[in-house]
């Protein structure tokens, strides 16, 4: 078998840990799609949203986070949600 070369060897190296290691590491990269949460009565804005246990209150928030077309899912807690009021309007 012959040996790449020098350039195309530390190429196909790097690629290689990007692919293998690179998506896996903390912080590396973000996910394609998340789920996010919301939750009116123990949830906080302040939170990350992507668990129960850290659910948004808003469903604004969630909505803010997610992106647009992405196949990201927002659940959505038993509750009566309102919309948020906004200045000059009543």
């Amino acid at each position: 078998m012959k040996r790449k070369s020098g350039k195309l060897w530390r190429f196909l190296t790097v690629l290689a840990a990007l692919v293998m290691g690179g998506a896996m590491t903390p912080g590396a990269a973000a996910q394609p799609f998340a789920d996010w949460f919301v939750d009116g009565t123990t949830g906080s804005d302040s939170n990350t949203g992507q668990t129960w246990g850290q659910a948004f209150a808003t469903p604004q928030k969630a909505l803010d986070a997610a992106q647009p077309n992405s196949g990201e899912v927002i659940f959505v807690a038993v509750g009566t949600y309102y919309p948020e009021k906004k200045r000059g309007r009543e």
